[in-house]
């Protein structure tokens, strides 16, 4: 709360180059051609917990949202004499300033240069009741939350002064979408062939920091793994503990991410990692199952994005995402032991929905053969690969049920590959097939054809049906062909979304009407509703 005598303090305005151009009364300094100096003081305790406060409901600008401690900067004072000033008047206390710099925030209503402090304090606190409702100390975690998603909760110079902070302290949250299947299962697998996926909002969050030693820790929420220490020997990752069977498995795709941005930048910098896709999962009797998001792929293209962002690389400006997702593939072929079209880590790369070309995998296995850097083979053209974005029709509606069941998809094509070695023109007929509706899907989506859309896909889900019972693999199962004979009743149109064998199905409607009863007619046979939006960005840094 600005008191009335505050209203008429003088305060300098400055320039572009902070540099005192005039001075003004307080009241006066709220316009978008006057730039203020301002303060803001990011109190820590021992526990690395972050003081905000709640603003009180009479403010000016920003009542009832939280901040840390901050002020305007007075005339002729400078921004740690106004710092020390702050952190008296708000919550009587005293100590050693970090001092971070000067960032800019530039809004409708509030100009001004922020002198950024950090203050690392462990004691008692008087809360001054004209400034704050009540506080509380934060962990990070929630904070690097509050700057991604609840930006409306905080106070604009609050949000930009925590940024400054966590670069400071080298802390990034990188989030990398999950995948949907909507065209072109199994045919994809072949080079040449095209597919259609959609990137969706069912994401895996990354969180890169520091390490407080020499060491590297990692933490897989999902999976209850945490603090596993680990380093780099010869360019593989060593454990310092021995896994049982679920920690290797858990760990697979994240050790090989991160030994491939290893190899990438000729080494790591100590680092302690978090991951969390709960988004992604169920958890039934106490045991996770993945719903069919892909998200060991959002994982690998989380972990590598991360892992390069905390070496001073931006994305989109020091490192492109076709890089992003050379790694991801790269990483993915050792992990799945060279099986994967890698559509799902394009998917959680680019964001959207896309069209996709696989690339070649005996071309990738024989660079590898040759021995060549894993930064030569980034820097190639690779045979084949392709990504385009598609458009969204207007008013299209993409629904997702859950079987109840998960499916492995490296079993399923092992299967597949060996049925296609005794059957190779039955399976070159079959893959055709479905690689021609996948075409006629993509001209319908360009030209905004709702209806040949429709068609399309029920006859690819005819054609998967087909694959099934041609190859024996049980691509299929009966809860998918009963999730799509249902979309199809209401006048949608249903799949399998992915490989099959279980995990998730989908149903397009251009009618909400008509989504609203496959949804309840799903749930009515036992089939679980996901509520899953298409997510348009792919893997992103918070900054």
């Amino acid at each position: 709360m600005v008191k009335d005598s505050k209203l008429n303090e003088y305060i300098d305005i400055f320039d572009e180059k902070d540099k005192v151009v005039d001075i003004i009364k307080r009241q006066e300094i709220y316009s978008p051609n006057i730039t203020h100096r301002a303060v803001f003081v990011l109190v820590v305790n021992p526990n690395g917990e972050i003081f905000v406060g709640k603003r009180t409901k009479d403010r000016m600008h920003y009542p009832n949202r939280f901040q840390s401690v901050g002020g305007i900067v007075q005339s002729r004072q400078s921004y740690t004499e106004s710092a020390i000033s702050e952190l008296e008047e708000e919550l009587k206390i005293q100590g050693n300033l970090i001092n971070l710099g000067v960032v800019k925030q530039r809004t409708k209503v509030d100009n001004s240069n922020i002198g950024v402090f950090v203050c690392e304090y462990d004691g008692s606190i008087s809360l001054n009741r004209d400034e704050f409702l009540d506080y509380q100390y934060l962990p990070y975690e929630d904070l690097l939350d509050a700057i991604e998603n609840r930006t409306n909760e905080y106070t604009p110079g609050t949000i930009i002064s925590l940024i400054k902070y966590f670069k400071y302290l080298k802390t990034y949250k990188v989030s990398a979408p999950g995948k949907v299947f909507i065209s072109g299962e199994w045919s994809v697998l072949r080079p040449g062939n095209s597919c259609v996926v959609a990137a969706v909002d069912k994401k895996v969050n990354v969180i890169v920091k520091k390490s407080k030693d020499e060491s590297i820790d990692l933490s897989i929420k999902d999976f209850n793994i945490n603090n596993l220490k680990a380093k780099f020997v010869k360019n593989r990752l060593q454990f310092n503990q021995k896994l049982n069977k679920d920690e290797r498995q858990y760990t697979l795709y994240l050790q090989n991410s991160i030994e491939t941005v290893g190899k990438y930048l000729g080494g790591v910098e100590p680092f302690e990692m978090i991951t969390e896709g709960e988004s992604t999962n169920i958890k039934i009797n106490g045991k996770v199952k993945k719903l069919g998001f892909g998200s060991s792929a959002s994982s690998t293209v989380g972990v590598i994005a991360a892992l390069m962002r905390y070496h001073g690389y931006q994305l989109d400006k020091d490192i492109s995402r076709e890089e992003i997702y050379k790694l991801a593939a790269i990483a993915n072929y050792f992990a799945q032991n060279k099986v994967g079209s890698g559509f799902d880590i394009a998917s959680s790369t680019y964001g959207g929905l896309i069209q996709y070309k696989r690339f070649d995998p005996d071309w990738l296995s024989s660079q590898l053969l040759l021995n060549k850097s894993v930064k030569e083979i980034v820097n190639q053209n690779w045979t084949g690969f392709n990504v385009a974005s598609l458009s969204l029709p207007k008013n299209f509606n993409l629904l997702v049920g859950w079987t109840n069941k998960s499916a492995s998809t490296s079993e399923m094509v092992r299967d597949l590959y060996k049925w296609r070695d005794n059957a190779q023109e039955e399976f070159d007929k079959q893959f055709d097939r479905i690689d021609s509706i996948v075409k006629e899907l993509i001209s319908a989506l360009k030209s905004n054809n709702k209806e040949k859309v429709l068609v399309c896909l029920r006859e690819n889900h005819k054609l998967l049906s087909e694959l099934g019972k041609t190859s024996s693999v049980n691509i299929e199962i009966p809860e998918l062909k009963q999730m799509a004979e249902i979309a199809n009743k209401h006048g949608g149109a249903g799949k399998l979304a992915g490989a099959g064998g279980g995990d998730i199905g989908i149903a397009v409607s251009f009618d909400k009407d008509i989504s609203s009863r496959i949804v309840e007619d799903w749930e009515k046979h036992g089939i679980k509703y996901v509520d899953t939006k298409i997510s348009r960005n792919g893997v992103k840094t918070l900054y």
